[in-house]
């Protein structure tokens, strides 16, 4: 019965699937073309346009074939001849797998295989999408799908929940909690999943197994909260399952990190920009302090990244005066290493707290949740027209930019790519470099984590040989770039822990900058 029930489903949606598929290798053509030929602000619209069609194509798809049997009602043909429950719900499952999510993996193996990709990477990184996407969107639509007796019921209980949402994502925060941007924010999603998954399944078997429609929309309710909640997700737990699943646990056994008065003042540069900074808002606006810290025990070609930074200042007499976060802080070690590395890390002191406790002393506590990560691979492009494939950035060329100021990189890989990169420029006869600029974006996710646009991973750096102002001189300049290669360097996780500083006695107003 199952195979029947299957092809009447097939025979009343057919159009529907082909136009659903075919919106599907559109938007894997058109965005082929971009990798290959370059930005086009139209491709990109229509680009745009296509991944619209295709989310809500596929919702009311799914809707479509839930309610060609639908739940709710006493009216219902399956329920007349009858048909059994089991053999209903896995037609439907099968059509779901099969027709909604097949063309999608079909289509974005194709796309990498276009792209130059082997088979079994193409495969994998199109179902580890298709996987994500259906845990994020497709089985929750499929069990709403459950709940409503036709397209006017979905539609209106859609609107519905988007509201109630929307109004729920303010009392938390906006759906911004602890680990939200962080690169431990598959946690909580994992648990979203996880919560989700046993909600589908429990308003599955209810529906189709005894048709408790309410008890099934309280249920998806409840369920619904609960998933809202996860993006609230204290910290700690959260790098604590982190910190047990470090590649390479001990690794940063011999790291440690202190407070070094000895450094001095920070002094910053005329016209410096300060980014990758935590900029405050408004409300929070008040003055930085840096402090400065000596790392020891790092090991050679590293970086170590401050995930979070909790910052507690108490006066004298014991009261908690302010309580947050600090700013970004990342510290490299390029090459052989002595094992010791200064840094600055700043905090920002609300305006009313620093006039009132700047010439005070206070105790300041610091708890960090650092990662390691060690060097992994390094390549080098030709820094003009390279066009090369490499194992983990995939598939990349260099170019230089229109205003003949920088060297862009552009990469397009099948599946996930390592987040944490340094890149420079280097003259290859004499070994001149230009200073490296380094960017991390980290995921520390052990899952591919894409819902759009398709299964590839897209990248890009510039680096600078010229300034236009003719202020700033470059080791590595225009005649020389034929000789030049674009090197890229990338980093991989290796261990995750904690580090505590504590600051008896400090003046704040002594660690302003300079």
């Amino acid at each position: 019965m199952i195979w029947h029930i299957f092809k009447k489903d097939w025979k009343l949606l057919w159009r529907f699937v082909i136009a659903v598929a075919a919106v599907q290798f559109a938007s894997a053509a058109v965005r082929f073309t971009l990798d290959q030929h370059g930005e086009n602000e139209t491709l990109e619209s229509l680009l745009n346009l296509f991944i619209f069609m295709t989310i809500f194509g596929a919702g009311f798809l799914i809707a479509s074939l839930i309610h060609q049997d639908a739940i709710p009602g006493v009216r219902q043909d399956w329920l007349v001849r009858p048909v059994k429950r089991r053999d209903l719900i896995l037609a439907k499952l099968l059509f779901f797998v099969v027709l909604v999510h097949g063309p999608s993996v079909a289509a974005d193996a194709v796309q990498a295989l276009a792209d130059g990709f082997p088979l079994s990477q193409a495969l994998g990184a199109a179902i580890g999408r298709t996987l994500y996407l259906m845990l994020y969107l497709s089985l929750p639509m499929l069990a709403f799908a459950t709940l409503t007796q036709n397209m006017t019921e979905t539609l209106v209980g859609g609107v519905g929940v988007f509201l109630g949402v929307v109004a729920l994502a303010a009392v938390f925060r906006n759906g911004r909690g602890p680990t939200t941007f962080s690169g431990i924010v598959w946690v909580g999603e994992s648990l979203w999943f996880a919560l989700a998954l046993v909600g589908v399944l429990a308003v599955l078997l209810l529906q189709y197994f005894r048709r408790k429609t309410l008890l099934s929309r309280c249920l998806a309710a409840a369920i619904g909260l609960l998933c809202l909640a996860t993006t609230s997700m204290p910290w700690k737990p959260a790098f604590a399952l982190e910190q047990r699943m470090s590649p390479n646990p001990g690794a940063s056994s011999a790291i440690e990190v202190a407070f070094d008065p000895r450094q001095g003042k920070f002094a910053r540069p005329s016209g410096m920009r300060q980014e990758g900074r935590v900029r405050p808002r408004p409300e929070d606006a008040g003055t930085t302090v840096y402090l400065p810290l000596q790392f020891t025990g790092l090991p050679s070609d590293a970086v170590l990244r401050a995930d979070r930074a909790e910052i507690q200042l108490t006066s004298e007499s014991g009261r908690t005066m302010f309580a947050g976060l600090g700013d970004d802080l990342v510290v490299r070690k390029d090459g052989p290493s002595e094992g010791q590395a200064p840094a600055y890390h700043a905090m920002v002191i609300r305006q009313p707290v620093y006039n009132r406790f700047q010439d005070q002393p206070v105790r300041v506590e610091i708890d960090y949740s650092f990662t390691l990560s060690r060097l992994a691979a390094a390549y080098g492009f030709p820094a003009l027209d390279g066009n090369q494939t490499t194992p983990d950035l995939g598939w990349c060329k260099t170019e230089m930019n229109a205003s003949e100021t920088a060297i862009i990189l552009r990469c397009v890989a099948a599946g996930r790519v390592p987040t944490c990169l340094a890149g420079f420029l280097e003259h290859i006869p004499s070994g001149r470099r230009n200073p490296a600029q380094f960017a991390c974006a980290p995921d520390y996710a052990p899952y591919f984590r894409q819902i759009v646009p398709d299964a590839m991973s897209r990248g890009g750096a510039g680096l600078r040989f010229r300034d236009p102002s003719g202020l700033a001189k470059f080791p590595v300049d225009g005649p020389q770039l034929p000789e030049s290669r674009f090197v890229i360097r990338t980093y991989e996780p290796q261990d995750h822990f904690t580090r505590r500083v504590v600051i008896p006695r400090i003046t704040l107003k002594d660690w302003e900058a300079q």
